[in-house]
């Protein structure tokens, strides 16, 4: 059963070292094991191939009508004939194993295989990676040593290809699973309350997350130059990131907190170096945490001066108690003397009035909850203080909404900051003017047409002992500010020199009745 080479299916030569990262290892085998067994005119065929570095090889694609080895059989190196043939490295044409040195002992004679082919599939690298079985049946032409010359040849391109399989397989899961990674961090980047930019060593944007463009206040394009993003950047961030850029990019890493006075935001900027050039940098918005560390601090202030307020108010009032005492004998004595002991015993009240006045800011305040109608509460104050708005020419005015009116607090202390805010703004309004008293939903509002006050001084109006008044004592809007807080709502003040002061008092909705 000779045959010429020439009548062979010659693409096989072709076939058997085709195989990439877009061909699948088991589709691969097949196909060649099928072309093998026309080349070798085989009624069976089958190879097995290593599990990773083990000495265990596993049965990955068989094909003929005589292959009886079932799915999944294992073999081990030294172990049967494919075994030694492993072992050795030697490719074999087995006739009778009884006849081979190597095979003594080792193998029991098979009734159903007439010849076969041993060849070990061999790599440089790897050594052998598996073994391929060719077989012919009892009776038919018996494999020859040219039949053995071309099976090994074929055998190292066979274990080449798979090689190369496995190779591309292995960077494939290694791409994927970095690609997942990549996408895993991507997505928690994209979620943090933190604008993140990475530039090249240009200092060109690469990457950046959702958070950067919020944060700058501006679209970002990739290959921008940062010092393009850095020039329309808000406020005084220009300055940092300029300086966090130019740190990282000489491999030095930066930490800096800039904060905007015309927009009262801070921010916090970190820079770092990349290994390979280019710079990541985070920009996180502090703005409110800056604002409960002032918060904080001014809260400590308030209690440390309430603490030495009640010292001294204390001290006071207990002299107080003597000179009102004096004052009321010298009263009793004729002509100037008891003028004079009534006007010492008018001063002393005036102290003593002063001195509850330090005691209420100084003592912590004790709520009683409620629910209140605001519009009564304000129609009330303003009723109070309609002739003192006469009397200055400033008009009263009363806007409300109808669904606004209703609120949980406590009854004497809301309207002890009703009439402060009321009182204060018919007092800076411009004869001729009018106050604003504006109840909407979720807020109240009081505005006056006075003649504005300077934003520093705006910023320390809540300031104990500060005010702007000749007469006052500057504890009146301390109080404001104290019971709003307990109250658990905001309270917030705009102003400009010229077009009067606005307060706002803002109610949290868990309080509203």
């Amino acid at each position: 059963m000779k045959e010429r080479i020439e009548d062979r299916d010659l693409s096989l030569l072709f076939d058997v070292s085709r195989a990439s990262n877009e061909t699948k290892l088991d589709l691969y085998l097949n196909s060649i094991l099928e072309g093998c067994a026309r080349w070798f005119s085989a009624s069976g065929i089958s190879v097995f191939i290593r599990e990773d570095d083990s000495d265990h090889f596993v049965l990955s694609a068989k094909t003929g009508a005589d292959m009886t080895v079932p799915e999944g059989a294992h073999l081990r190196a030294g172990h049967g004939i494919a075994g030694a043939c492993i072992s050795t490295g030697v490719p074999m044409i087995v006739q009778d194993p009884l006849d081979n040195p190597l095979l003594v002992g080792k193998v029991q004679p098979r009734t159903d295989i007439g010849s076969a082919m041993v060849v070990p599939l061999i790599t440089p690298e790897s050594g052998c990676i598996g073994v391929l079985n060719v077989s012919r049946r009892i009776g038919e032409v018996e494999f020859s040593k040219h039949d053995l010359a071309q099976a090994t040849p074929m055998a190292r391109h066979i274990a080449m290809a798979i090689s190369n399989a496995r190779l591309f397989a292995g960077v494939n899961a290694a791409v994927a699973e970095t690609r997942a990674a990549n996408e895993k961090l991507d997505a928690i980047i994209a979620t943090l309350g933190v604008g993140v930019i990475v530039t090249d060593a240009f200092g060109a944007v690469e990457q950046w997350n959702p958070e950067a463009e919020i944060i700058l206040e501006q679209e970002l394009t990739r290959g921008t130059h940062l010092h393009q993003i850095i020039s329309k950047c808000p406020g005084e961030m220009k300055s940092s990131v300029a300086k966090a850029l130019r740190k990282a990019c000489s491999g030095k890493k930066f930490v800096e907190r800039a904060h905007d006075e015309k927009t009262d935001k801070a921010w916090s900027i970190v820079s770092s170096p990349l290994p390979r050039g280019g710079a990541t940098i985070a920009i996180q918005d502090v703005s409110n945490h800056e604002k409960a560390i002032k918060e904080l601090d001014r809260v400590k202030r308030l209690a440390e001066i309430g603490q030495l307020t009640a010292a001294i108010a204390h001290e006071i009032r207990n002299p107080l108690t003597g000179i009102r005492s004096a004052s009321q004998i010298v009263q009793s004595a004729p002509g100037e003397l008891g003028e004079f002991g009534r006007i010492i015993e008018q001063e002393a009240l005036k102290l003593n009035a002063l001195c509850d006045d330090f005691l209420d800011f100084a003592r912590p305040l004790t709520l009683h909850f409620e629910k209140l109608d605001l519009l009564e509460i304000l129609q009330r104050v303003c009723s109070e203080y309609e002739k003192t708005a006469d009397s200055a020419g400033v008009r009263l005015r009363l806007m409300m909404d109808s669904r606004a009116s209703r609120v949980k607090g406590d009854l004497m202390r809301i309207e002890q900051v009703c009439r402060n805010l009321i009182l204060n703004a018919i007092q800076a309004s411009r004869n001729g003017g009018r106050v604003v008293i504006s109840l909407q939903r979720g807020k109240l509002v009081v505005e006056d047409e006075g003649q504005g006050i300077e934003n520093e001084v705006v910023q320390k109006l809540f300031t104990p002992f500060f005010t702007t008044k000749a007469n006052g004592t500057g504890l009146g809007l301390s109080n404001v500010r104290k019971i709003v807080d307990a109250h658990g709502w905001q309270i917030k003040v705009s102003s400009k020199p010229g077009s009067g002061t606005r307060f706002e008092i803002l109610f949290q909705e868990q309080k509203a009745a």
